[in-house]
């Protein structure tokens, strides 16, 4: 996949294959942070809450997402 992303211009859409899209990833996020735009972006944070409602067990996601801002709290830095 060609991703063309600037992480000092967060205003700009970032471009995939042609595609302009906007996402929220900007130099200093925590990683788990910018995990979870992304899932947001593509859906998966609503597959997720599927995943919970049908089984009734949590999928995990917001320990994950806490756990990986404190591995890498300063995802895409200077």
């Amino acid at each position: 996949m060609k991703i063309n992303h600037n992480p000092s211009q967060t205003s700009k859409p970032i471009s995939i294959y042609g595609f302009r899209v906007r996402s929220n990833l900007r130099a200093g996020k925590p990683l788990g942070d910018c995990c979870a735009d992304l899932t947001h972006l593509t859906g998966l944070d609503r597959l997720a809450a599927l995943y919970t409602q049908i089984t009734g067990k949590d999928c995990g996601c917001k320990k994950r997402q806490d756990w990986l801002n404190k591995l890498v709290p300063n995802f895409l830095g200077k």
